[in-house]
């Protein structure tokens, strides 16, 4: 749901931070002259990092960037689920135990997430996905190419990953992908009408960030490499073989994307390729539900999923 952050924390009492016997607080020092080499000192605790700057006027600014997720799991794996509920006790805690004043942490970077299961590998389905709105994805990692891919913008980035082989959890068979949204800039959360960390905390403002999360994968072109196309024609071969290659997405201008995408959307329909993105959208939302505990009567709020997602439409929300 809602996992790593940055943020500022404005009316934090330096001296709270200081004597807090959980945070140990360390500054860069030269090895040869002993001066400290930074204005700034960091501690670390559970997967959070608590920042102390001090400014050119003398005045100190705190920030954490982190997990809140492995926050709330002691520092561990955040593989696991991370209920809205548990959101609610995390930021209680920073609130109680860190003399953070929520109403005053400006959030500034966000994930936004959830870890779904599949009935193939994660692998596979990484292997058939192409490009996010005409751009190539990358390895997240280059060593490991299958490990998960990012395609990458100025204001967000969005990311498919194998969560058991990412967080060394990989048990029993499971073949967890994460699905995630990164925001690098405030201004993507304002018609949310989240600002701070206090507003986190409001089921109201934090569930329609589904609609964002659907928006985003609709909008990734997959393509079903397991099909057998051998009995077709050699123009719709050669058509098919076209829609498979990233090269030919990446120069299309938006209107000729739109287009091309519907016309690849109808032969995949045809041909009975798989819906990577009727699958993902539907495990998303049921995640999602669930993280939100929210009641079989209230899950009329979510978009619904019952028929094909076409991935030419943004995703609905009502509140």
């Amino acid at each position: 749901m809602v996992d790593g952050l940055r943020c500022s924390c404005a009316g934090v009492s330096v001296e709270s931070w200081k004597s807090n016997r959980r945070l140990d607080f360390g500054v860069w020092v030269s090895e040869s002259t002993g001066e400290m080499r930074t204005r700034r000192s960091e501690a670390y605790h559970n997967a959070l990092r608590f920042t102390m700057s001090q400014q050119p006027g003398g005045q100190t600014s705190c920030s954490i960037v982190g997990s809140l997720h492995r926050f709330k799991n002691e520092g561990a794996t955040n593989a696991d689920d991370f209920t809205f509920g548990e959101l609610v006790d995390t930021l209680e805690t920073l609130k109680s135990t860190y003399s953070i004043a929520l109403e005053k942490a400006t959030i500034h970077s966000i994930e936004i997430g959830v870890n779904i299961e599949l009935d193939c590998t994660v692998k596979s389905l990484l292997k058939c996905v192409i490009c996010h709105k005409g751009r190539a994805f990358a390895p997240i990692d280059v060593q490991d190419k299958w490990l998960g891919l990012v395609c990458t913008y100025t204001d967000y980035a969005i990311k498919l990953y194998d969560k058991g082989k990412q967080s060394g959890t990989a048990i029993n068979g499971r073949n967890l992908l994460r699905v995630e949204i990164k925001l690098f800039r405030q201004r993507m959360l304002n018609e949310y009408a989240i600002c701070t960390l206090v507003d986190l905390l409001c089921v109201e403002k934090v569930a329609p960030l589904l609609g964002l999360l659907l928006e985003k994968v609709g909008e990734i072109i997959f393509f079903d490499a397991r099909l057998d196309v051998s009995n077709l024609s050699e123009s719709k071969q050669l058509k098919w073989e076209r829609y498979s290659n990233p090269n030919y997405w990446e120069n299309l201008n938006r209107n000729t994307l739109h287009k091309s995408k519907k016309q690849f959307e109808i032969l995949a329909n045809l041909y009975g390729a798989i819906d990577y993105i009727k699958i993902i959208s539907e495990k998303v939302c049921e995640k999602w539900a669930f993280l939100l505990e929210s009641k079989l009567e209230n899950r009329r709020r979510f978009p619904q999923v019952s028929e094909p997602l076409e991935s030419t439409k943004q995703a609905t929300f009502s509140q």
